[in-house]
């Protein structure tokens, strides 16, 4: 029952980011998923450290139904979707290979580690594991901010030129003619203002027809 609903929160929440991903970009979903996930690990590990019975399997349940719903709608698309646009054209293959191989590398490494930690007679973590995990989700989320650069809207070509430019947290800014997205909407702003009060200002043959 507990898999079926932890399925059925995973399978109702990818569509989210057939949406959110080109509305809403690569960098916000990525850092704001990790935040939303390591929120959810540090309140499991913290409840079920300092509590116990059956309040803190309804909170264990509840919470790793949140974490799953930040994941599916965020990380778990979107990190396939930056994998295949940040690599040049000329090791795009074989990037994307390296990254699936290394997801499903450390998905094995998770599955295989995991029982040591929690098991009574091994390392007896317990709830307390959820510090690790939600520790992760947090230098992920430093991760998307420093590292992954925003690459909505733009072709492959444009995005090797943008990373040739601009730093992953200047990316969101970046516009093709190498100014800023804020600069661009500066100087228009100023140059709507000066032609608003060009067009005040009466020219001579104006003040001439009306002397």
């Amino acid at each position: 029952m507990r898999y079926t609903k932890r399925a059925t929160v995973n399978v109702a929440s990818t569509p989210v980011a057939f949406w959110t991903i080109d509305k809403l970009g690569r960098r916000p979903l990525l850092f704001w998923g990790a935040i939303g996930m390591s929120i959810c690990e540090f309140i499991v590990a913290i409840v079920g450290t300092t509590t116990g019975g059956s309040v803190s399997h309804k909170v264990l349940i509840a919470f790793v139904c949140i974490y799953i719903f930040f994941f599916a709608s965020t990380w778990g698309p979107t990190g396939w979707a930056v994998s295949g646009e940040v690599f040049p054209l000329t090791i795009r293959s074989k990037g994307i290979a390296l990254s699936t191989a290394s997801n499903w590398l450390f998905n094995f490494v998770i599955a295989f580690v995991t029982p040591y930690f929690v098991d009574e007679e091994k390392a007896d973590l317990q709830s307390k594991v959820f510090f690790i995990w939600g520790s992760t989700c947090a230098m992920a989320a430093v991760y998307a901010w420093f590292v992954v650069y925003e690459t909505k809207g733009l072709s492959l070509e444009k995005i090797d030129v943008m990373m040739k430019e601009v730093y992953a947290w200047q990316s969101p800014g970046w516009r093709e003619d190498g100014r800023q997205v804020g600069d661009v909407e500066e100087s228009d702003g100023a140059g709507q203002a000066a032609a608003s009060e060009k067009n005040r200002v009466p020219s001579p043959e104006t003040v001439a027809a009306r002397g």
